[in-house]
């Protein structure tokens, strides 16, 4: 993931990398600023201690963050990036989702794609 992070921020794009779930939801409460979009990986590790324990047991790290931010970021886009087989799982979301996989993306493949989910212009350097 390191990759993809530098090739974003080669390009200018301000990022915070969030090592587990609950750094995540703890970095998303302080944040006062607008957030413009969220790179999520779905197999975030839970962190500790974990969110909520009780609700963790079966679910993935990406939907306890993915669920914050419904309830806290409303409307916040949202570009899942894993190697997890998702499938057709967000199809139906009110949150602007979209799925890509690790093995199918290159960075500078992948700051494109985040550039056209985001509606972001980026400006490369020559």
């Amino acid at each position: 993931m390191c990759y993809f992070v530098e090739s974003l921020k080669d390009l200018g794009c301000e990022v915070e990398q969030c090592a587990s779930v609950s750094e995540a939801i703890s970095y998303l409460a302080s944040f006062g600023h607008v957030i413009e979009g969220v790179i999520l990986d779905w197999m975030i590790p839970l962190g500790s201690p974990a969110s909520n324990e009780a609700e963790s047991a079966n679910t993935e790290g990406g939907q306890l963050v993915l669920n914050h931010l419904k309830a806290t970021h409303p409307g916040v886009p949202v570009l899942i990036f894993t190697n997890a087989n998702l499938g057709g799982r967000f199809r139906d979301e009110a949150t602007p989702t979209r799925v890509l996989r690790k093995c199918d993306h290159s960075p500078s493949d992948f700051s494109d794609l985040v550039a056209r989910h985001f509606g972001i212009s980026i400006q490369r350097k020559s």
